[in-house]
């Protein structure tokens, strides 16, 4: 679904699509989906459900002054370091400052989950943004500030109003992540990783490298 948010938003900046071509571009695309005829039609229906409401309740609203698929290539954050990613959207305020828009699929979490704060202590989402921050900062010299990331929930626009949570990233959280990145780097190229498994005792890849794994020599 998220593909047809930012695509949606690209050609409506070209004054060449309204709902009823959104709608039409999904259902085209579908037809080159290996499925079956039962899950296709359960497809464009649930979909096309999830674009109109999403569309009356948030894409209709948008202006000129966001852009869409933020492709940023390979930057140097050390020498032997290149980092990249693309942005689902970003929000052109005044002074360079930006608002980053991750969108996301799926059923809607709550803030605390997104800050990990839960049984899962899952931080996955939001350490997205605190890495969207650290690669915007190294963008075009800093072209875009960015302090603010929103995660955003498409689909919970046919239940209501749509989900979204609001965060404030700081600079400290951004060195932290260099920090990981960094000892990341240190731990591959000294092979100290080799022996370490996670602090989640269900976890698969943990389970799966017991399989596999040999000590080193």
């Amino acid at each position: 679904m998220k593909k047809f948010v930012t695509i949606f938003h690209r050609k409506k900046n070209n004054n060449v699509w309204d709902e009823e071509k959104l709608l039409q571009y999904f259902m085209e695309s579908t037809k080159n989906y290996s499925a079956s005829e039962k899950d296709l039609i359960a497809l464009t229906e649930k979909g096309s459900k999830i674009i109109g409401s999403y569309y009356q309740k948030r894409m209709k609203q948008w202006d000129g002054n966001r852009e869409s698929e933020l492709v940023v290539p390979n930057i140097y954050l050390d020498v032997d370091i290149s980092i990249n990613g693309k942005i689902d959207m970003i929000e052109l305020k005044k002074n360079h400052e930006v608002i980053v828009y991750d969108f996301k699929t799926g059923k809607a979490k709550s803030r605390n989950a997104l800050l990990g704060a839960t049984q899962a202590k899952n931080k996955d989402y939001y350490r997205q943004l605190v890495f969207y921050k650290l690669l915007l900062s190294l963008y075009k010299k800093g072209q875009y500030k960015m302090n603010t990331g929103v995660i955003e929930f498409v689909e919970s626009a046919v239940d209501g109003d749509v989900k979204s949570e609001s965060f404030t990233i700081e600079e400290s959280e951004v060195k932290e992540l260099i920090q990981q990145i960094h000892a990341m780097r240190d731990s591959i190229l000294n092979l100290t990783f080799w022996d370490s498994t996670c602090e989640d005792k269900d976890c698969e890849y943990c389970r799966l490298r017991s399989h596999f794994y040999r000590p080193l020599i």
